[in-house]
């Protein structure tokens, strides 16, 4: 079983964030909140609290769920042993977060191909992330590729590295995600993961649309 990070609530809120956005310990998630969750390794996320604890089978089994405003929660199971979201248990180790986002994207850069430079503020690397995981797994917004005189727009990030791998030549393609941030895609020829993920394009971001 994983180990959740957390601060408690005996620790300050997470650097950069204000203490008006911070839910504070013992706080329930709320119905308009999303979440970014962590599972060995693994990030996802997730649009509602409900959705959240889905992805789950037993109490304690997520390092970290979060929510946008930095507070990290338990999974809890009621009286009838369905798995849910307890109320916050203060700011989340944003340190270690960060570092497992890095960890993840160079170890798995089929699931997390789009890299950006974090920022360096807790609320901008959160922003960030909530951002490209949402995008990453098909929320809504349309993506547009630039290739060499040819523009296609289109609703997912799946369906722009189809067409990209059907080109061969990247050199002169640039992405636009929905979120007004702009990419220069290119293969993964190079490293240890090139001869099982040769076929994975990653985006590296190059600045506003």
């Amino acid at each position: 079983m994983w180990m959740m990070h957390w601060i408690t609530s005996m620790v300050p809120t997470a650097a950069g964030l204000p203490d008006s956005d911070n839910a504070g310990a013992g706080r329930r998630p709320g119905v308009d909140l999303d979440f970014v969750t962590v599972d060995g390794g693994t990030f996802e996320y997730a649009p509602s609290a409900t959705s959240a604890a889905r992805s789950f089978e037993y109490s304690g089994q997520a390092e970290c769920i979060v929510d946008r405003r930095g507070n990290n929660y338990p999974l809890l199971a009621d009286e009838r042993g369905r798995i849910m979201l307890g109320p916050t248990l203060g700011a989340a180790d944003l340190v270690w977060l960060r570092r497992a986002w890095n960890d993840a994207q160079r170890e798995q850069p089929r699931n997390y191909p789009l890299v950006r430079a974090m920022p360096a503020t807790d609320a901008g690397f959160l922003d960030s992330l909530f951002e490209v995981l949402a995008a990453t797994a098909g929320g809504p917004g349309t993506w547009v590729l630039h290739l060499g005189r040819r523009d296609y727009h289109v609703e997912s990030l799946l369906e722009v590295s189809a067409l990209l791998l059907k080109e061969k030549d990247l050199s002169d393609a640039v992405v636009d995600d929905p979120f007004g941030h702009s990419y220069r895609p290119a293969r993964l020829s190079r490293g240890r993961l090139a001869l099982t993920e040769r076929h994975v394009v990653v985006y590296r971001e190059t600045g506003p649309a």
